[in-house]
C-alpha cells in the first residue's frame, strides 16, 4: 500500500477545499473511501459524512484543543465501530 502524508492546515488555509483533500488524504491512509463524501458543517470544525460507509469525520481547526485521537486514528477507530441503533 502507498504511503501518504497527511497535509497540515493552518488558520487561513482552513477552506473547504482544503479539508476535502485532507480527508481524502486521511481516508486513504485509514483504508477508507473517500468518494461522495459529504460536507455537513464547516466552522470550529469541518464535518464529513462518508457515502461508502456510515461514518463521519472531523477536522478540527488548527490551533484547537482537542481530546479526540490524531486524524487517521480517528477515521480507523470510526471504521471499526458499529453504527447506533
Amino acid at each position: 500500500m502507498p504511503s501518504h502524508t497527511v497535509q497540515s492546515l493552518t488558520e487561513r488555509t482552513f477552506l473547504p477545499e482544503n479539508t476535502l483533500r485532507l480527508l481524502t488524504e486521511a481516508c486513504l491512509q485509514a483504508g477508507l473511501d473517500p468518494r461522495g463524501a459529504r460536507l455537513l458543517r464547516h466552522q470550529t470544525n469541518a464535518v464529513y459524512e462518508l457515502a461508502s460507509e456510515p461514518v463521519a469525520l472531523s477536522i478540527s481547526r488548527p490551533g484547537a484543543r482537542s481530546a479526540l485521537p490524531s486524524r487517521p486514528d480517528a477515521a480507523r477507530a470510526a471504521r471499526t465501530a458499529s453504527p447506533p441503533q
